[in-house]
């Protein structure tokens, strides 16, 4: 039998190259924790099955402080929202639970499904694994692809609080606290502008048309409508003293609910990804509808005249042809569209859309149209 010794050098490169393929894959898997897209830091990654995401991007996103001590390959998180601490060590399945919520601290040592590596020099934790410790809930979308992880203060009390021996009467007592908002007065409002921007689109040429507001919620992804952007190839935003332009990437792009959604970079791969700096303030949201009679507080750049506030309330909430308009009297103009309607806790509510010359009828797009598309 004849041998054909290049076929079998052939054959012996392409074997070794194949752990290196199936091992690590999809590099830019992306990351949402608790309805927020996290895109500082590294992507996930999956190896051998299992997906793994940077130890600082999981808990420092669900209320952890975290600290990492080389010397014994070991980190610490600390819970901001509860009297407990979490320690690990790289390549091991035990994790040791420590409280000091009594005079009489207690520990515990659990083993969970998964073991911390070190990857690429930073520290990444099995995902799946310290979701089933804190009781969160993990997805994965392949198509996308996208990972998720959900968790809230009460439900990681009550996976741990057992565990060292605190009643679960203090885990929902000390979240009980912790959801406690506080109504803002006019001044406090006015310190959240410099998270809404001015904005104008420009065409293929990069000659502006048109101009609006928009705004940065948390998570990173600026807002603004689809009506401001329509028929433009990108647009510029001047927000917290900077200017970016997002090269015409974009994320959200939905008619029919008027919405767009983008993220600011001072550059971009040439995939689209962010690649630079973006702006680091942004605004909470709260996707409920709001009640007829809610105060409100509309941020925009009507004509032109960046970050103005006005001042109204929830005068209706109407619905047209199936999508729902949030009425209000904070007073807009044009140039408005895009921006910030925020309730008076602060948090956004809806997207200024329109309204009724010479009136104090004025509309709003929920905020949740936008949060319904990052799901």
């Amino acid at each position: 039998m004849v041998i054909n010794l290049k076929k079998i050098i052939l054959f012996i490169v392409v074997f070794l190259l194949i752990p290196n393929v199936s091992v690590a894959k999809n590099d830019n898997i992306s990351l949402m924790i608790n309805g927020y897209y996290i895109l500082k830091g590294a992507s996930p990654v999956i190896l051998k099955n299992v997906t793994y995401v940077p130890l600082r991007n999981l808990f420092e996103n669900i209320h952890f402080t975290v600290e990492y001590r080389k010397e014994y390959k070991t980190a610490i998180a600390w819970y901001n929202k509860g009297a407990f601490k979490l320690a690990f060590t790289l390549d091991s399945d035990i994790v040791e639970v420590y409280s000091n919520y009594t005079n009489n601290p207690k520990t515990a040592k659990v083993k969970i499904s998964g073991r911390p590596i070190m990857y690429k020099g930073s520290v990444y934790v099995p995902m799946r694994a310290f979701a089933e410790l804190l009781d969160a809930d993990v997805t994965y979308d392949k198509y996308y692809p996208l990972v998720t992880f959900t968790s809230t203060p009460d439900r990681v009390k009550r996976a741990i609080y057992p565990l060292v021996g605190i009643a679960l009467e203090d885990a929902q007592t000390t979240a009980t606290k912790d959801d406690g908002r506080n109504v803002l007065n006019v001044k406090e409002i006015v310190k959240l502008m410099d998270r809404v921007g001015y904005v104008e689109s420009y065409d293929k040429n990069g000659i502006s048309y048109a101009s609006g507001s928009g705004f940065v919620i948390k998570g990173g992804m600026f807002i603004t409508n689809y009506h401001v952007v329509d028929g433009g190839y990108g647009i510029k935003v001047k927000i917290d003293g900077k200017i970016y332009d997002n090269k015409g990437w974009y994320w959200i792009k939905n008619e029919t609910h008027d919405v767009y959604g983008t993220y600011l970079s001072t550059s971009y791969t040439t995939d689209g990804r962010v690649d630079g700096v973006m702006p680091s303030k942004s605004l909470s949201y709260n996707v409920s509808i709001p009640e007829v009679g809610d105060r409100v507080y509309a941020i925009g750049s009507p004509l032109g005249l960046e970050n103005s506030i006005s001042e109204g309330i929830v005068s209706g909430i109407r619905n047209e042809n199936g999508v729902i308009i949030i009425q209000h009297t904070a007073d807009t103009d044009h140039g408005s569209s895009g921006g910030a309607l925020l309730n008076e806790y602060g948090e956004v509510i809806g997207i200024t859309s329109s309204g009724v010359p010479g009136s104090n009828i004025e509309f709003a797009i929920p905020i949740s149209y936008v949060i319904d598309e990052l799901k």
